[in-house]
């Protein structure tokens, strides 16, 4: 009896770590600049990172097993958008859903974070969503209405009673299966980055004394959309490039060209991006970037509209700076490997050995932002933290990522910068 209890109490802690480990409160939500325990404090915490990836792994381990009982078990509200549930009477699973369905939402591990307030957690391309039930004040207006002091009240009056009753949130249910309508646009999109990213092949290819080869940095969340893309082939004719880009643009396309010396000397050309545009009083085309080294070049191209920033660090590996609308992205690219590695936001000093960071942003365990400094290896991994700044906090009051980091260091407090 106590050999199996321990083994319970040790797959339950397994389990618990495991959901831990990968919702983490000071992991990042892909595209923000949130943390996932910030984001949740954004929505008002009405659910838990862990619930939400531990209900996304029960529908996965459901498609998975091809269990359609278990699968519809988890519908526990009506579908906001999906077939009648009467579509599934005397249906197997296989004559309910088509391959295509099930190798979408095990393609990817559940979020932690919600992709929206109104829609809730997705798996797949969209094939399955999932949130909490809610109830929202507008909800019970109808039920409201069959009490006469609520009805003779005017418009107004009701719309002031309803706002100051709180939504109330029940289980987790799966919320839409299969919305065709998204995954039609969905395959829109990812129709057109093929196209555009076979635009540009294409154009720099006649433009080169080689094939051009693409190495890709797909989004985490969105693997069919790109994070970055880096087009590498030799010799570009920079004139030819520039009339092929005129046919789409009315606008300065090589916008600035240096070259610069910082222990590799190589030219840097700043180009008008063929189809992403940046709006403020007006929109003109975002600023992407090539670089040049030995007839050799490297052309970068951001995910968004604010554009990108780039250059050599060493003759081995070129920074890319994928400039978002409240931070920027930090990325190293090896020339030889044609790897990526993502590097803390903030800005960055590169030592011989190591890679400083200052002011990266953070959040203490009991909530607020703060910002720090730390040192890391050109792999991305943390290997010191830098204890300076207006602030100290005894270890408890980190997440767990800095905490195993204070320990290897042996701090019991760290200081950092609060504003």
């Amino acid at each position: 009896m106590k050999k199996i209890s321990l083994y319970v109490f040790l797959v339950l802690m397994f389990c618990n770590v495991s959901y831990a480990e990968y919702c983490k409160d000071d992991d990042p939500v892909e595209g923000l600049d949130q943390t996932v325990k910030s984001y949740a404090e954004r929505f008002d915490n009405y659910y838990v990172p862990e619930e939400a990836y531990k209900f996304g792994l029960e529908i996965q381990e459901a498609v998975k097993n091809k269990d359609l009982k278990k699968l519809l078990s988890l519908i526990k509200h009506d579908l906001k958008d999906g077939p009648q549930m009467s579509f599934f009477d005397n249906k197997t699973y296989d004559e309910a859903f088509p391959v295509s369905f099930g190798d979408a939402v095990l393609m990817n591990k559940p979020d932690c974070s919600p992709a929206g307030r109104d829609r809730g957690f997705v798996l797949g391309n969209g094939q399955i969503w999932y949130d909490k039930i809610k109830h929202e004040p507008w909800d019970v207006r109808e039920d409201l209405m069959v009490h006469e002091w609520f009805a003779s009240l005017s418009g107004h009056e009701k719309t002031r009673i309803l706002r100051g009753i709180d939504t109330i949130y029940g289980p987790w249910t799966i919320t839409r299966i299969n919305e065709e309508e998204y995954l039609k646009a969905q395959e829109r999109l990812k129709k057109e980055t093929l196209e555009r990213n076979a635009k540009y092949i294409g154009y720099l290819e006649g433009c080169s004394k080689s094939n051009v080869e693409h190495y890709i940095l797909k989004n985490k969340v969105i693997p069919f959309m790109y994070a970055l893309d880096i087009f590498e082939s030799t010799n570009l004719n920079l004139d030819c490039l520039e009339k092929k880009f005129e046919q789409h643009l009315d606008e300065t396309i090589i916008r600035k060209q240096d070259t610069v010396s910082n222990g590799i000397t190589f030219k840097m050309i700043e180009i008008a991006s063929l189809f992403s545009e940046q709006c403020g009083e007006r929109c003109r085309p975002s600023s992407e970037i090539i670089l040049i080294h030995k007839g050799r070049y490297w052309y970068m191209k951001g995910s968004n509209d604010k554009g990108v920033e780039s250059k050599f660090i060493n003759k081995d590996t070129i920074l890319i700076r994928n400039l978002m609308t409240t931070h920027v992205r930090n990325y190293i690219f090896d020339i030889n490997t044609k790897l990526f590695t993502s590097l803390p936001d903030g800005g960055l000093e590169f030592k011989k050995d190591h890679i400083l960071v200052k002011g990266q942003k953070s959040y203490f365990d009991g909530g607020g932002a703060f910002w720090f400094d730390s040192k890391i290896n050109y792999a991305g991994e943390r290997i010191e933290l830098i204890n300076s700044g207006n602030t100290c906090k005894d270890i408890t009051g980190f997440y767990e990522g800095l905490q195993k980091t204070m320990k290897k260091q042996g701090l019991q407090e760290f200081c950092v910068t609060r504003y």
